[in-house]
């Protein structure tokens, strides 16, 4: 897990939830070594629907011991959403675990929110009836991705670390402007937004001035294991 830190307040409001895959012979193997593995194939949904439980197991825990208004967000692949029970199955889960529905955000990627917009449409709505929170990531200034978002009940906005990596490269000058482009249309659409993989003050101190609501990075915390976070909101 992952603390989000709120920059209204300085609060941690939120935690991400990363999947590690804790192998008997490698050890600790990171996603981006086993998930393209299985992206777009059966498993990646079993794997998602493991990562959900868990989430939400740990976060009605939390809430339980600590109370407060902490959300877990879970990254939710593209297949995973499109599945046809996909919403029934969370349902399901959420009645079973006890997790309030409002402390569960869901992160999609752009590409799975792009296509039949009326399917799409109808499945964030019955999400959002639910109570879950929704926010997308890879966002582009690209014109349909624009039209898609303004029609969408959307919650939160992430800029992707990849992009926070570069804002001060001498190669990416239009970085910046673009984190602030975003930012300033999120906004005009009533979305949050939080930045990804902030590691400095400099880049911290971008963000902020550029009026982004939320960020998360190893300049406050690298992502750490559930009794860590536990003792981690019980120092906060």
């Amino acid at each position: 897990f992952q603390p989000r830190i709120n920059l209204h307040d300085g609060r941690v409001d939120g935690f991400e939830a990363l999947v590690r895959w804790a192998h008997p012979q490698l050890g600790i193997i990171q996603p981006d070594d086993f998930i393209p593995l299985v992206d777009n194939e059966p498993l990646i949904c079993d794997i998602g629907d493991w990562v959900l439980d868990a989430a939400m197991d740990a976060c009605a825990g939390w809430q339980e011991r600590f109370g407060g208004e902490q959300t877990v967000t879970v990254n939710i692949s593209a297949c995973h959403f499109q599945q046809d029970d996909f919403i029934s199955k969370l349902q399901m889960a959420i009645n079973k675990i006890g997790c309030r529905p409002d402390s569960l955000e869901l992160e999609l990627h752009r590409g799975s929110i792009e296509g039949d917009e009326s399917a799409v449409q109808h499945k964030l709505s019955t999400l959002k009836t639910l109570g879950v929170k929704i926010s997308i990531d890879d966002v582009t200034l690209e014109q349909i991705s624009l039209k898609t978002l303004s029609h969408l009940p959307i919650d939160r906005l992430i800029i992707d670390q990849s992009i926070v990596a570069h804002l001060f490269a001498e190669s990416q000058t239009n970085e910046q402007t673009f984190v602030q482009s975003i930012i300033a249309l999120g906004h005009s659409m009533d979305f949050s937004i939080c930045a990804e993989g902030v590691e400095d003050q400099k880049q911290l101190h971008f963000l902020q001035s550029s009026g982004c609501d939320h960020v998360q990075g190893f300049y406050f915390c690298q992502p750490i294991p559930l009794p860590r976070m536990m003792q981690f909101l019980s120092n906060s």
